[in-house]
């Protein structure tokens, strides 16, 4: 099974570096996370508004984090840290734009994680904690099983907000990421000049190979 994370863009045409790609947001100290708010939440995208109240987004997730973690441990799991890595079951063209124009992805493959260190959640974990939902955590056993009863899932997922309706995965050992594929948009504007000056380089080809056939051509025929 495939996972997706994903990623904004902080300016037109240049995204998260790579090391900052592979850290969770309540990994970084306070005044990091002021400063990385402060960023974010000038950018587009639904997923994005959060950062606007940080306090609260922060508290939320902490909490959010500490019923994973014990949950985590109850059904087996040996997390390596108490700040999970996120990513959704598959793929979310909703979730995407929520992370604004031009958001990347992160891609892994469930074959490649040891069972020990993955969960999952039938909705987004901070709107499933913070709902009336049944708060349950998933291995990837489990899972593997749930996920193909698309009936079930639609009923655990029914007191959740809209936007919240994916399955959620954990990752809990991030040793796997630098096995991930990274995938990154850029602008269309760039994608139009690196295209016209494409066109304009082939043309530049073809032309001077015109040139070059008249100037042997000439050639001959004085000789």
């Amino acid at each position: 099974m495939i996972l997706t994370h994903y990623f904004p863009s902080l300016k037109e045409n240049q995204t998260l570096p790579k090391r900052e790609l592979f850290k969770s947001f309540t990994e970084y100290t306070t005044l990091e996370q002021e400063a990385i708010a402060t960023q974010l939440s000038c950018c587009s995208g639904r997923a994005l508004c959060r950062f606007s109240q940080l306090d609260k987004y922060i508290e939320r997730r902490n909490l959010t984090e500490q019923w994973l973690y014990a949950a985590f441990l109850k059904i087996g799991g040996r997390p390596l840290s108490p700040h999970p890595f996120y990513f959704v079951l598959g793929e979310n063209k909703q979730l995407k734009q929520d992370f604004g124009l031009n958001a990347g992805e992160l891609i892994l493959d469930t074959t490649q994680i040891n069972k020990f260190d993955i969960s999952f959640t039938l909705g987004d974990s901070v709107g499933l904690y913070f709902s009336s939902g049944q708060r349950q955590l998933y291995s990837l056993e489990e899972i593997e099983t749930v996920s193909g009863n698309s009936t079930f899932v639609r009923e655990q997922m029914a007191l959740l907000e809209q936007h919240h309706h994916y399955i959620e995965a954990q990752l809990w050992n991030k040793s796997y990421l630098s096995k991930a594929r990274i995938i990154k948009y850029y602008p269309v504007f760039i994608i139009y000049y690196i295209t016209v000056y494409s066109h304009l380089l082939e043309y530049f080809y073809e032309n001077q190979n015109l040139v070059k056939k008249w100037r042997y051509t000439r050639q001959i025929h004085r000789a």
